[in-house]
């Protein structure tokens, strides 16, 4: 394309912008398709499309997978930790041990997620689901995410700490109030969802060093 066409182009997709702040989704597109077409470059731009709504479960399937390969790892750690805080005996070990088993494997998968994507979903769903595949490594940090406040929350559990309770609650608030309002698509979404995890596994941490840490040590690492 000329010199001359691209900055008439972009001129115009500059003008388009400002319009676009206060479109509604559909008319937003509509413009931009019509603004493609006037500026003669349908050939150089691609429209990739929405994730369709029958493709979100596949979505969330794929990356649950990391939740999944980390229950046995707390399932393990429960029964040991309460049985030890029972004798007054130091058990906060086995939630280290949990903390960094589950980060290597969770880890493990989330990175084959971020590098091969396109190869997993085909794989375990078909070519059908591929549109779903950028997204599955930012929501298996997600769940990575999850799978650690989970361990930490059975932690919590096993002996008989029960006001962390107040951060799960907060989280989930927080999780259903920002989707509400921040979910024009599914990158919208997957960004929700690990901010609300980051935050709810940072508040855990911090439960553990201001609540369990002072204890006395029988209930402390």
């Amino acid at each position: 394309m000329p010199l001359k066409d691209k900055k008439a182009a972009q001129q115009k997709a500059q003008q388009v912008i400002e319009k676009l702040k206060v479109m509604k989704l559909k008319e937003a597109a509509k413009k931009v398709e019509e603004a493609i077409a006037e500026c003669g470059i349908q050939n150089e731009v691609i429209f990739t499309g929405n994730v369709p709504g029958s493709d979100i479960p596949y979505l969330y399937n794929g990356p649950e997978i990391v939740v999944f390969a980390s229950l046995g790892i707390v399932w393990v750690m429960f029964p040991k930790v309460t049985s030890l805080y029972s004798k007054n005996e130091e058990h906060g070990h086995y939630l280290l041990y949990a903390l960094v088993v589950i980060s290597l494997v969770a880890g493990a998968i989330v990175s084959a997620y971020f590098l091969i994507p396109k190869f997993i979903v085909s794989t375990l769903f078909g070519v059908k689901y591929l549109p779903v595949a950028p997204y599955m490594g930012a929501f298996g940090v997600a769940m990575l995410l999850l799978s650690l406040s989970y361990a930490l929350a059975n932690y919590y559990l096993a002996i008989q700490e029960t006001k962390y309770i107040y951060i799960l609650t907060v989280a989930v608030v927080m999780q259903v109030v920002m989707i509400s309002l921040f979910h024009s698509s599914i990158a919208q979404i997957v960004l929700v969802m690990n901010i609300v995890m980051s935050l709810m596994l940072i508040g855990l941490v911090l439960y553990y060093f201001v609540v369990i840490l002072p204890q006395p040590t029988a209930k402390k690492a």
